[in-house]
């Protein structure tokens, strides 16, 4: 037959009692951090929205493109589908998305709607600027990759190897 010594039960009691209080702690600790971080990566997101919103477009922007295309297309405040879908296309072409074709689209229509200059559309306030275009190709030998030098390189060391190679055959 076992007996509990009712000593023992309150020593366990106090341990597992500190136990909690120390996991305890350490969660508050955690939450605290975490808020903390939080807190900082806010500051951070808050700082690169202001820096961005005074930042100017570069003159070479898609954007300005593509919202000059639009205001030339505009028939009032209304745009023919086959005019949306060539001003999706020419932003496509430019590196925008679809997405952001569209924003402008509704931009310069909200504009016209109103009354207001639908060019003057204060980018820098509305949109993140534009990534630079897509490369369908390489512009010149500059740009191909390391592994194709080396294919080429490689190819062109065979061929001089094998001309050398029959030049001395022959020779002999």
């Amino acid at each position: 037959m076992n007996t509990i010594h009712p000593d023992s039960m309150a020593l366990e009691s106090d341990a597992s009692s500190i136990q909690r209080r120390d996991v305890l702690t350490r969660t508050l600790e955690l939450i605290g951090e975490r808020k903390e971080m939080a807190c900082r990566t806010r500051e951070r997101i808050a700082s690169e929205n202001r820096a961005s919103a005074i930042a100017a477009p570069r003159p070479n922007d898609p954007r300005l493109a593509v919202i000059s295309e639009i205001v030339n297309r505009l028939q009032g405040t209304i745009l023919t589908p086959e005019d949306r879908s060539a001003l999706l296309a020419f932003g496509r072409a430019r590196g925008l998305r679809a997405f952001d074709s569209n924003l402008l689209i509704a931009m310069v229509q909200d504009r016209a709607r109103r009354g207001e200059t639908p060019g003057a559309i204060p980018l820098a306030q509305t949109m993140p600027p534009a990534a630079d275009p897509p490369r369908t190709q390489p512009s010149g030998p500059l740009e191909r990759s390391i592994t194709s030098r080396l294919l080429l390189a490689t190819v062109g060391a065979l061929c001089i190897a094998t001309l050398a190679a029959t030049w001395l055959i022959a020779g002999a």
